[in-house]
């Protein structure tokens, strides 16, 4: 099992954001829990602004408030094993980085389609390094 607590997500924040709430920084990204990610507390709030904010300024041309909702609404736990979350170990933090799945993940936690902050392993693929930078 992965436990939300042991799961971290990066945030390259180019616009006026409170990062206080971060985990750690490694420059350029504060590193956040998926609680206190933009993502989630976005579902959370149901304010979309920093979400917008951030895809924006960092030109994330593969994401977009239109798909984001699109995924809210669509959003299939069971189709998490062909489309998996891809983490990293970092060995400084001793966390998984999340790489790829940080809208997933904050929907599971939304949605508390956990097992009390407990997810399978066969949600995830999982490398021992940054494999996918």
């Amino acid at each position: 099992m992965i436990r939300f607590e042991d799961l971290l997500v990066k945030h390259y924040i180019l616009f006026d954001y409170d990062t206080s709430g971060f985990y750690s920084f490694d420059r350029p990204h504060h590193i956040f829990k998926i609680s206190d990610s933009i993502h989630y507390k976005s579902l959370v709030n149901n304010d979309f602004s920093d979400y917008v904010n951030l895809i924006t300024t960092t030109d994330q041309k593969e994401h977009s408030l239109d798909n984001f909702k699109k995924l809210i609404k669509e959003f299939d736990i069971n189709q998490i094993k062909d489309n998996k979350i891809k983490i990293c170990w970092d060995e400084r933090l001793s966390k998984y980085i999340v790489e790829d799945g940080c809208h997933r993940l904050s929907l599971i936690m939304f949605n508390k389609l956990d097992e009390n902050g407990e997810m399978s392993r066969e949600w995830f693929d999982i490398k021992k390094s940054n494999e996918y930078e």
